[in-house]
């Protein structure tokens, strides 16, 4: 009788140690798989690193070896160890970039500095005929013609040529981001520097033609031309028109002379 009263107790106590036993275990599972942190099993936290990430300015997109993973800051995120890539970008900055290692159970912080992009920079050529015209840009002296691929700000800028002898030029030019632009003048000698020239005729009275243009009669004297050649024809009623081309120099003086050969009579 008292054996079958022993058996209840028997199988309490082997209950009680198999509780026992699940309570001794299960510190040891928590090690396990079963528990995980951001995706990531504790019991493999001896291939892992955690990494954090930040962008100067802020809330650069972070790209983690080529794949976005978020806006920044990134924190505490997974990584196996080895070589990673790092990228941040946001709209207005220049993209930035580093390639870095990790070890296991390492904790580290990446913070990178994004740069403004800046405006391409304009450039400017500036040239004159004659060369070595004084140039005045937006009221500074840069230098003299022919001046290449000069800098300056976006916009319209006004621009001032001198040259002794000449009459100045003011003019402007417009500059745009990545591009050159040119502005180029011919000079215009002062008036009172002009080439002076004389012209005269054997016979006087000759009617002064100036490059198709009748301009007096000789001797026409102390008459003014542009620099440079210049066709010039004598006309006299009883005499064959003589011409001849001239190069008038700036500033100088030059007498223009023709014989007029006279027509000869009709044989009687």
């Amino acid at each position: 009788m008292n054996s079958f009263m022993n058996i209840p107790t028997v199988l309490l106590l082997l209950l009680l140690s198999a509780l026992i036993t699940a309570t001794a275990a299960s510190p040891a599972d928590s090690a396990g798989t079963d528990t995980e942190s951001n995706g990531v099993s504790f019991q493999y936290l001896d291939r892992y690193a955690v990494c954090s990430f930040s962008s100067n300015p802020y809330g650069a997109e972070i790209y983690i070896d080529g794949i976005l993973t978020g806006s920044e800051p990134v924190l505490n995120h997974y990584l196996i160890a080895g070589e990673h890539t790092v990228r941040m970008s946001k709209t207005g900055y220049n993209t930035a970039e580093k390639t870095f290692t990790v070890a296991a159970g390492e904790r580290i912080t990446i913070r990178l500095n994004l740069e403004e992009k800046g405006s391409q920079i304009p450039f400017i050529c500036l040239y004159s005929y004659p060369a070595g015209a004084s140039v005045i840009l937006d009221g500074n002296y840069i230098g003299v013609t022919p001046i290449e691929n000069y800098p300056t700000a976006q916009g319209t800028h006004s621009v001032q040529y001198t040259l002794d002898g000449y009459e100045s030029v003011t003019s402007e030019v417009s500059a745009e981001p990545g591009k050159v632009a040119s502005l180029s003048f011919t000079m215009t000698p002062k008036a009172n520097n002009y080439p002076v020239c004389n012209f005269i005729s054997e016979p006087s009275g000759a009617t002064v033609i100036l490059d198709g243009k009748c301009i007096g009669i000789t001797p026409f004297i102390s008459y003014r031309v542009s620099p440079g050649a210049h066709r010039i024809k004598y006309s006299y009623m009883g005499y064959k028109d003589a011409s001849q081309t001239f190069n008038a120099v700036y500033d100088s003086s030059a007498d223009v002379f023709m014989a007029l050969e006279p027509i000869s009579a009709p044989a009687t």
